[in-house]
């Protein structure tokens, strides 16, 4: 059931950084990252997990495709449709309709903001920088934003996460790194497959 979740919050992850509405708002990045992009443009992500220690399973991978659907004044509306192969099966995540708002909370900025808000997690040590990133054969200039989550949604589990994002793609996200120290040890990374 854990490896489930993880993939569907994997999932969530990738199907868009939207924000919820809290204190201070902001322009948000992601949101004018797709709104200079055409209509009908899609972007694909791979996410795989892997569990670390004497438990050490499969996990599933997951594809991501996202579609711009339409770009409005407050938000732009994606349709993302998911699939998750594991042990030689496939399962096909209905597509359904992801709205980015253009402002979010200046807190979430860049932090998968969907996920966190979801599992009531509590935000700690943000830290912002500027790296290379080589992904596909090409190379970016890439923001980073990485910090720890603490969930505290039925069991406690603590995560660092690192996401790189780069205003050369549609939607800015290029790759993010999740590692879960507890309550099982596993990393999550996600990445930039193709852009159309």
């Amino acid at each position: 059931m854990r490896i489930v979740l993880r993939s569907v919050l994997a999932v969530m992850f990738v199907a868009g950084l939207g924000g919820v509405a809290l204190a201070e708002e902001v322009e948000n990045p992601i949101y004018a990252a797709w709104a200079k992009q055409k209509v009908g443009t899609t972007v694909t992500y791979k996410s795989v997990s892997q569990s670390t220690g004497t438990a050490a399973t499969e996990m599933p991978v997951t594809e991501t495709t996202r579609t711009l659907k339409e770009v409005k004044p407050n938000a732009v509306v994606l349709e993302v449709i998911s699939q998750m192969g594991q042990g030689g099966r496939t399962m096909t995540v209905p597509a359904r309709t992801v709205e980015i708002p253009a402002k979010i909370d200046k807190e979430h900025m860049g932090l998968p903001a969907e996920l966190f808000a979801r599992a009531q997690a509590e935000v700690k040590d943000v830290k912002e920088g500027k790296e290379s990133l080589a992904l596909n054969g090409k190379n970016y200039n890439a923001s980073t934003r990485e910090c720890t989550l603490v969930t505290n949604a039925g069991m406690q589990m603590t995560s660092h996460v690192k996401v790189w994002y780069s205003a050369d793609v549609p939607g800015g996200f290029l790759k993010s790194e999740t590692k879960t120290e507890a309550p099982r040890a596993s990393t999550t990374t996600v990445t930039l497959e193709s852009v159309k």
